[in-house]
């Protein structure tokens, strides 16, 4: 059984944005923007909005691997009727194995004032959406994941230490789940994926 038809099975098809690209891919998030008419949208194209673009989160895919990606559609996750704290999307390697990566992302698009309000969300909704997919027995509970949390908005280039807390980074790589705060990422082969930080200016 294929990843999607895993995610598929579980969560029912209707309930997730699927996507597949092969190059470089732009995750945005529309909803504060658009008063909730638009959410997470995934593009080969830099994402714009009444002809202005807008910050994104990237994945650099130099190498052409064939990525899916699966946004998670309101009230994807239920439980007794309340639906559970989670990300917004996952992506992977579409012929993916126990050693390609997997990656789940958590976008913040809230403008610099509120990040402190949801600096402290993001990592548990990551969290929770991977333990859910460990639980439904998608993932093992010993693969190595990505948890990555994206802050479009804010002009700082490194916010690692904001968003997991020590000792919450050790906590997570304790859990097989490799942690990146990041605008922006690099596939740099099929099992590994690295923030790409830009440099400061001097």
């Amino acid at each position: 059984m294929t990843m999607r038809s895993k995610i598929e099975s579980e969560f029912g098809a209707d309930k997730l944005k699927h996507g597949t690209f092969n190059e470089r891919f732009y995750i945005a998030d529309y909803t504060e923007r658009t008063g909730a008419k638009r959410d997470v949208e995934i593009s080969n194209e830099a994402p714009t909005l009444n002809g202005e673009k807008i910050p994104a989160f990237v994945v650099e895919n130099k190498n052409g691997y064939d990525i899916t990606t699966i946004v998670f559609k309101p009230q994807c996750f239920m439980e007794d009727g309340k639906e559970l704290s989670h990300c917004e999307c996952v992506f992977y390697l579409s012929k993916n194995n126990s050693e390609k990566a997997v990656a789940f992302v958590e976008i913040k698009d809230c403008k610099p004032k509120n990040i402190g309000v949801w600096i402290k969300k993001a990592p548990e909704q990551l969290s929770n959406t991977i333990t859910i997919f460990r639980k439904r027995e998608i993932i093992s509970a010993t693969k190595t994941v990505y948890a990555i949390a994206s802050f479009p908005r804010t002009t700082k280039t490194d916010f690692y230490t904001q968003v997991f807390r020590p000792p919450m980074g050790k906590k997570f790589k304790e859990n097989h789940i490799n942690v990146i705060a990041a605008n922006r990422v690099e596939l740099t082969n099929a099992n590994r994926i690295k923030a790409v930080i830009p440099r400061k200016n001097k």
